[in-house]
């Protein structure tokens, strides 16, 4: 490191080398966002309900600085990103698009919640002096520009994560070695939020892989906002309860009425699968024909996403994916063979193969899959065997 380069680090830092040997203290931080300190700061966890749009499904966590004795109060919140990123959209799919540490004062954080009737719950962390003081200085050096960004994860290193591994290594808290959820893949605590049987779980069934059939520790459980309330309430620190108090409602939001089963996923792929029973058994060519070519289009169409998701990306939790085995790019040559009248009966045999496959291993495979995929792979294996029978007798398909 150049001389100037260590002179530049000292420039920025000395704010925080100040709030060590003053008390209390003003910490300016980016923006020109002023920091007050005395022995009368306290530290404390902010945990949100979930909201409505996808990315606020799971909840949120932040930590809020107050001093009562100067009325400064501010959050510092890891779950922020920036629109104006180049290549936004690319990266965010991609899994590139990094997060950031942002501050916030707290009656704009509020009310950002309650204007999206989210509940809005505080949970006090019982620190000395001393570490709320380190705590501070960490967030700081933390939210300086070439510090701030990190590159999120959902399951790993996210707004909760953040906050569980700052009290863990740099306080050295003890969590109680317990799951809440026994035995609970993290499948299952995304189901737990969104509904087992709602789009939104659906979704998350077909674009995630292996991987998110892990069984969560109780470490990973932690990614959840909810969790981490949960364990923070019955962990330790120096042989103190971490928590000081008991949870502290901010907001309470207003319950909103729950999905109803009509066009939910499952009664939609049954819908799905009797129109393909009813086109097999009383045939038109002009329906099977439109029927064939939008069903297989959505399913190869499907599988090159699945495809793309586990080689072209950084999502960890979307490689491995076995909904390849009943949805993947092949039902292409599927269409073509459609149109083309080709031969194809082997190309037909290895994907009712690979659907009865996916049929007779459900519980044994070890990728789970959503109860919604089997009309779905009915219908596969329908389409599929009907035309597989007109192939077999040396006949193109719509000229039966």
């Amino acid at each position: 490191m150049k001389p100037d380069s260590h002179f530049s680090l000292f420039l920025k830092l000395l704010p925080v080398l100040l709030l060590l040997i003053c008390k209390p203290a003003q910490l300016f931080c980016q923006k020109g966002v002023p920091l007050y300190l005395s022995e009368h700061t306290k530290v404390s966890l902010l945990t949100s309900s979930p909201g409505e749009d996808l990315y606020a499904q799971f909840g949120h966590s932040a930590i809020r600085i107050t001093d009562t004795l100067s009325g400064q109060d501010l959050v510092f919140n890891y779950g922020l990103f920036d629109f104006n990123t180049p290549g936004f959209y690319l990266k965010f799919i991609r899994g590139k698009l990094p997060y950031q540490l942002g501050i916030q004062r707290f009656d704009a954080f509020l009310n950002a919640y309650i204007e999206e009737n989210r509940q809005c719950r505080e949970l006090e962390i019982n620190l000395d002096e001393k570490e709320r003081l380190a705590l501070i200085q960490f967030l700081s050096v933390n939210y300086l520009p070439e510090n701030r960004e990190y590159p999120y994860d959902f399951f790993f290193d996210n707004c909760a994560t953040r906050i569980r591994d700052i009290l863990e290594n740099k306080f050295q808290a003890n969590y109680p070695d317990t799951s809440l959820v026994k035995k609970a893949s993290f499948r299952h605590f995304l189901a737990e939020y969104v509904g087992q049987n709602s789009w939104i779980n659906v979704g998350f069934y077909l674009i995630l892989g292996l991987p998110a059939d892990a069984i969560a520790t109780f470490r990973d459980e932690m990614f959840l906002p909810d969790y981490l309330e949960k364990h923070l309430e019955n962990a330790f620190l120096g042989g103190q309860p971490l928590a000081k108090n008991k949870i502290n409602i901010l907001f309470q939001n207003q319950p909103q009425p729950s999905d109803s089963f009509l066009l939910s996923p499952i009664l939609v792929s049954c819908l799905l699968f009797l129109m393909a029973l009813i086109l097999t058994i009383y045939y038109t060519k002009r329906w099977t024909k439109i029927f064939d070519t939008v069903f297989f289009s959505l399913i190869s169409l499907s599988g090159i996403l699945f495809v793309f998701m586990w080689v072209g990306t950084d999502h960890f939790v979307t490689h491995k994916n076995m909904n390849l085995l009943w949805a993947n790019p092949l039902y292409i040559l599927v269409i073509l063979n459609l149109y083309l009248g080709k031969n194809g009966k082997y190309l037909l045999f290895l994907l009712i193969t690979l659907n009865l496959t996916v049929l007779t291993g459900w519980k044994i495979l070890p990728q789970e899959f959503h109860i919604a995929m089997i009309p779905l792979i009915l219908t596969s294996i329908l389409r599929l065997t009907d035309q597989l029978y007109y192939v077999g007798r040396g006949k193109y398909f719509f000229e039966k």
